[in-house]
């Protein structure tokens, strides 16, 4: 490995601009770099020269010393499911069962959320970045979580789904969404282009006549941050396949305003020679 310097300091723009070499040009992020940042950097008169994230491609696939932290920020997501389902009692409010999670990873390792946890009652689901409410659970309604953890810097991300027996249209579209994933995850594999995933899953809803309701892409990859490239969607490109040790989502979704909606998701690892689900 080349010696590098290592730099302690709470000013990182100066500490970048003094060491960086004023001559050639020096590529950065931008993606990930702020304007003021970029601003800085000019006005000392750096060459700068805007390129892609460019350690994205590099994060695509990891090692076996990440997945062990994929795996472990999976465990206490599900931890944390297991938890918060014995606070499902007509009464609490979508809020107080959010807040209940969090008070949880924090009590067993100063554990912080991979992003606001996602949890709805009845209507609630119908929207999928739905923000926990006042609303109460009064013990009839469908639940939907979506939920995540970081451990080392490493994320998760898992959806559960209770149904109630309010409503036999969701129980059609739990059993669509259900059978969509299964179709996903069972087709994921090294060599397989991440469009036709998205084609395979979002077929299934379609011929159900509910391909209008289903407004996002099938999956994501997962790292360091929550939604990484590569994307499981229908516009990437057909020569971006799954590769061993590849991490990413499976998350089909149906989404009913005024009457609910029904997302199921598992993280999922690309094996040699398949997948494996990481988040049961």
């Amino acid at each position: 490995m080349a010696p590098c310097e290592v730099v302690v300091t709470k000013e990182m723009d100066e500490a970048l601009a003094e060491r960086l070499p004023r001559r050639g040009k020096i590529g950065f992020s931008d993606e990930k770099s702020p304007y003021g940042r970029v601003k800085k950097w000019l006005e000392s008169g750096l060459d700068l020269s805007p390129s892609s994230d460019p350690i994205a491609k590099a994060r695509e696939i990891k090692e076996p010393s990440e997945v062990i932290w994929m795996r472990q920020a999976a465990q206490v997501a599900l931890e944390g499911v297991r938890y918060i389902e014995n606070f499902l009692k007509p009464g609490i409010s979508e809020k107080e069962m959010a807040a209940a999670l969090e008070i949880f990873w924090l009590t067993k390792g100063e554990y912080h959320p991979s992003f606001s946890p996602i949890i709805g009652f009845g209507e609630s689901t119908a929207y999928p970045h739905h923000h926990p409410t006042h609303r109460r659970f009064d013990g009839s309604k469908s639940v939907q979580l979506d939920i995540g953890v970081q451990v080392e810097s490493y994320q998760s991300d898992l959806s559960r789904y209770y149904l109630s027996s309010e409503s036999d249209q969701l129980k059609e579209i739990y059993q669509i969404v259900k059978e969509a994933q299964q179709i996903a995850l069972t087709a994921l594999k090294p060599g397989v282009p991440l469009c036709e995933l998205d084609k395979m899953a979002r077929d299934v809803i379609e011929k159900s006549g509910y391909g209008e309701h289903f407004p996002h892409s099938l999956g994501h990859s997962i790292g360091l941050e929550v939604h990484e490239s590569p994307f499981i969607r229908s516009n990437t490109p057909k020569e971006v396949v799954a590769l061993p040790g590849m991490c990413m989502t499976i998350e089909p979704g149906i989404y009913i305003p005024g009457v609910g909606g029904v997302r199921l998701e598992e993280t999922v690892l690309v094996t040699q020679n398949g997948s494996e689900v990481i988040t049961r």
